[in-house]
């Protein structure tokens, strides 16, 4: 697609690709035959088309025993082929209409060829068309599907990028429909607008309901106002002045990219855009940051406070509870719950807190929300409670964007007692560092097999809890009895298709299961919560037999270990 893009925006033809999620991201085939078989059906498209755009899709049709047959279509908006003459064009040397294949280079004996490629890779091709509106080219093609990722192959942590607001900017319908499933396919919360006008009073409404959009990604070429034009109004504004951008761009036009470097773009993609490129491009303009943290790191020194305060949690996730209150108790703190954010305001009113620990997404009320109405009541009562937020993201403008909600300060989750314990002993008064050695114990067992290793990262649950045996035990317990109850929350939300509550339900498993390791069931929850947005009811149906396969054998392993540690 690449070396075709430059040919299309020259022809001032978009040219998009688009790859379903379900797709494996690795399968075992020829590539230099798919390769053929594309730029071949995308070649001809494109002599075809004088206006509008070539898309290529490619989905899942189906798959078993190791294998699947992946369909491949090549769309566009080009001159069309009569019914009487679609069956020919696949025979050898046979053109449509002479006249159209000297004005636009017909390839007969392109098509016969890829025709027999696609039969010797155990599948067909076919065709649908309409005179004046458009030709979409059919292949389906069997490969055998990697169950083991190969080595060199990094793993990426999507965590930092989960619930992270993005603003897409595109004229072109397939475009954003593109973008946004990508985007919501890592976790992060796409919003789409079609003009760049549109696109500004977004940013400016999301600001007032203080939850601003982090990163823009726009078009460059667009009617009325071009992103860079948009790039420049953003900038121009203090409000919104800070938020990263990357910027589309055809690449027919070697200006756009100097413009891009003059004006502080944090990057620019050449269009068709790779989930890999677009992927870097956002690490990289974000400045994400992973941090990982040391059994040694949890028995160094942790500033603890000298007298005991009392603590507003605000947390809908029992394990999240569990952990937080664990840590916070077996140093003398008072821990209140509070289940939503609805809960947190109504406890800060009617009781005194030392400070406030704030989940930022909860259910009937965020903590951004209930952040700003404790700080408008103290306005009447002149008194200022710390509040820390508790977020799943790890970004550089993260503490900026709290404070701009009220907030003093904020943790990453999962929760560091480290950390923790750092804020808490800077934002509460009468401090002073205690060393707080701790034991690290309960060794994970020789006896646990490789698979069960695979699946549940016992070594991190470890460090999470200091080798607490007690603690572990309260955790996995709660987090048993968590997890069947989402389950089923999820599974009457997908009956009575409650998308809302379907994505709730899954965004607090999710927080649930991050705390074990368990990173395959993890991503197909990230998975599903993506699809309660903007998922067909097959596709959710198909994840969530995944989810509860996954889950049961989670449940199995944790059920395994509580039964050992009693």
């Amino acid at each position: 697609m690449k070396s075709l893009a430059l040919r299309a925006h020259k022809q001032r033809i978009e040219l998009a690709c688009h790859v379903a999620t379900e797709v494996p991201a690795f399968v075992v085939g020829d590539p230099a035959r798919v390769r053929q078989l594309l730029v071949n059906l995308v070649g001809n498209a494109l002599k075809f088309t004088e206006q509008g755009e070539v898309v290529v899709d490619v989905r899942v049709r189906s798959r078993d025993d190791g294998q699947a047959v992946l369909h491949f279509s090549v769309r566009d908006t080009g001159i069309g082929i009569p019914d009487d003459k679609q069956a020919s064009v696949f025979q050898a040397f046979e053109q449509v209409d002479g006249s159209l294949t000297r004005r636009h280079g017909g390839s007969g004996l392109g098509l016969a060829i890829s025709t027999r490629l696609v039969e010797q890779m155990g599948g067909r091709m076919w065709l649908e068309s309409r005179v004046g509106q458009g030709s979409i080219f059919h292949f389906e093609a069997r490969f055998g599907v990697v169950e083991v990722e190969p080595d060199e192959i990094r793993r990426v942590d999507l965590s930092s990028l989960h619930d992270l607001k993005v603003l897409v900017v595109d004229d072109n319908d397939t475009n954003r429909l593109i973008l946004q499933e990508m985007l919501a396919s890592w976790g992060m919360l796409p919003t789409v607008a079609s003009r760049a006008r549109e696109g500004l009073h977004m940013m400016r409404e999301a600001l007032r309901e203080h939850r601003p959009f982090r990163l823009v990604l726009s078009d460059t070429h667009m009617p009325e106002m071009d992103g860079f034009m948009l790039a420049e109004q953003i900038g121009k504004d203090p409000k919104i002045g800070q938020t990263a951008i990357i910027l589309l761009t055809s690449g027919d036009r070697p200006e756009d990219m100097e413009r891009c470097e003059q004006s502080g773009i944090a990057a620019y993609l050449l269009k068709p855009v790779k989930q890999s490129e677009l992927f870097d491009a956002i690490v990289e303009a974000l400045e994400i940051t992973h941090e990982g943290e040391t059994a040694e790191a949890l028995m160094s020194h942790h500033p603890k406070l000298t007298t005991p305060r009392r603590i507003l949690l605000a947390e809908d996730s029992v394990v999240n509870q569990k952990l937080a209150v664990a840590l916070l108790e077996r140093f003398g703190h008072k821990v209140t719950v509070a289940n939503n954010g609805r809960e947190a305001t109504e406890a800060a009113a009617s009781d005194a807190f030392d400070v406030v620990l704030m989940d930022i997404q909860m259910p009937e009320m965020d903590g951004l929300e209930a952040t700003a109405k404790i700080r408008a009541r103290e306005k009447t009562v002149g008194r200022h409670i710390p509040i820390i937020a508790m977020t799943a993201h790890a970004l550089k403008g993260d503490r900026e964007l709290c404070l701009a909600a009220g907030m003093d300060d904020y943790v990453s989750k999962p929760i560091r007692r480290e950390e923790l314990f750092e804020k808490l002993a800077r934002l509460v008064p009468d401090v002073s560092p205690v060393s707080v050695e701790e034991e690290v114990h309960g060794e994970t067992s020789n006896k646990e097999s490789a698979a069960r290793e695979g699946v549940i990262d016992w070594t991190q649950i470890r460090d999470l809890t200091g080798g607490d045996s007690e603690l572990l035990k309260s955790l996995i317990a709660d987090g048993l009895e968590e997890a069947s109850r989402l389950l089923k929350e999820i599974r009457d939300s997908i009956a009575k298709d409650d998308r809302e509550h379907l994505r709730t339900a899954a965004h607090t498993l999710k927080g649930s299961v991050r705390y074990f390791g368990a990173d395959k069931l993890f991503e197909i929850i990230v998975r599903l919560e993506a699809l309660a947005r903007q998922g067909n009811p097959d596709e959710i149906a198909e994840v969530q037999r995944s989810l509860e396969n996954e889950l049961d054998v989670v449940i199995s392993l944790l059920q395994s270990r509580l039964k050992e540690m009693s």
